[in-house]
């Protein structure tokens, strides 16, 4: 599997359909998007937890960073949780939804 049009894609997507930018500033993450973003490519990797997900990042990191913007490097375990939590249910679900419709919107071509 190719995984760099993959996350060409992701990044594309993330940053057209979503609000996500106004959401995280009231939570004062400036780069919190980018760890969102990590987060769903680690889970699109099959990551089960946050451990696996900082390994994923550091392992990829210098790929990721073509992507990302990650002046720290990749967060620790506990940051990525953090970040996570501060995500309303509703962004996830939504996000979710328009990835499903759009990957999907290509099946039988």
């Amino acid at each position: 599997m190719m995984l760099y049009p993959v996350l060409s894609f992701c990044v594309g997507t993330f940053f057209l359909y979503t609000d996500i930018r106004s959401i995280l500033a009231e939570t004062g993450c400036g780069k919190c998007n980018h760890i969102i973003l990590l987060i769903f490519f680690t889970m699109l990797a099959n990551a089960d937890d946050w451990v696996e997900m900082e390994v994923f990042g550091k392992e990829h990191e210098n790929f990721l960073r073509n992507y990302l913007e990650l002046p720290n490097g990749i967060p620790s375990h506990d940051t990525i949780q953090r970040v996570f939590a501060m995500v309303p249910s509703e962004f996830l679900e939504s996000f979710q939804r328009k990835w499903n419709e759009m990957s999907n919107s290509d099946e039988g071509d």
